[in-house]
């Protein structure tokens, strides 16, 4: 069903009339070509999810008749995501894919071998809004500021486990979850590696475990979808 974001929509309730106007209207009107008698989904990003149906289209707005209201929970164990930041078009990957997967929180990294650049707010914020439309989920992930790589010590004790991925580093051994985990952080380094002191940094955190892949070098979006897969696999056993 398409879908509309749209942030401020917490106090809509069931039989509201809905106006949409300006350049939302102009998306839908013009790109999306909705048409009478359609339905929508309305979602805020903070779990807020709403059927609506088109009920009048004029020139320029439309309005849209509420017809459900629900309110929807993050499903547990949540999944973080800390990675070394990339290229700029590896990045718009990452945060694409990191609402498809339905992760909570985003948190880029300065590694010696990252790329580094200013993160510009309000296109991170469309490319998630763009996202979550496509995909249907009711959440957008926090997206925090940029981080020294060795802020992951003090970053890692808000977790019950954390997971390094890494294609080069190999390591015996399999990952068992002994008791029922409700945040678990996801750490992805740079296309180009880490340097040894940041390897050894990372494996010497208390409650990190390094996970190898058994692959060739991936891109950083490929690293993400991969081990998020390699840890849904693993929660559902």
């Amino acid at each position: 069903m398409r879908a509309i974001f749209l942030k401020k929509s917490e106090n809509l309730k069931n039989g509201d009339i809905l106006n949409i106007d300006g350049d939302r209207a102009h998306h839908l009107l013009k790109a999306v070509r909705i048409k009478l008698g359609e339905y929508l989904l309305i979602f805020n990003g903070s779990g807020l999810k709403i059927t609506a149906k088109v009920s009048e289209v004029k020139r320029r707005e439309l309005n849209l008749d509420i017809l459900e209201v629900s309110h929807e929970s993050r499903q547990t164990p949540l999944l973080d995501i800390a990675f070394c930041l990339p290229k700029k078009n590896a990045l718009d990957e990452i945060l694409k894919i990191s609402v498809e997967l339905g992760l909570n929180t985003i948190t880029p990294l300065f590694s010696e071998y990252s790329s580094r650049y200013d993160l510009n707010k309000e296109r991170i914020d469309r490319l998630l809004e763009s996202a979550l439309i496509q995909s249907n989920n009711p959440f957008l992930p926090i997206m925090n500021k940029g981080r020294d790589l060795k802020a992951l010590d003090s970053l890692c004790r808000d977790y019950d486990r954390a997971f390094y991925f890494s294609s080069i580093k190999k390591v015996n051994g399999s990952i068992t979850f002994q008791n029922e985990v409700e945040k678990v952080l996801l750490i992805i380094g740079p296309e180009g590696g880490l340097s040894g002191l940041e390897e050894d940094f990372i494996e010497n955190i208390d409650n990190v475990n390094t996970v190898h892949l058994p692959t060739p070098i991936l891109r950083a979006p490929h690293a993400l979808a991969t081990s998020v897969g390699y840890l849904l696999g693993l929660f559902q056993k």
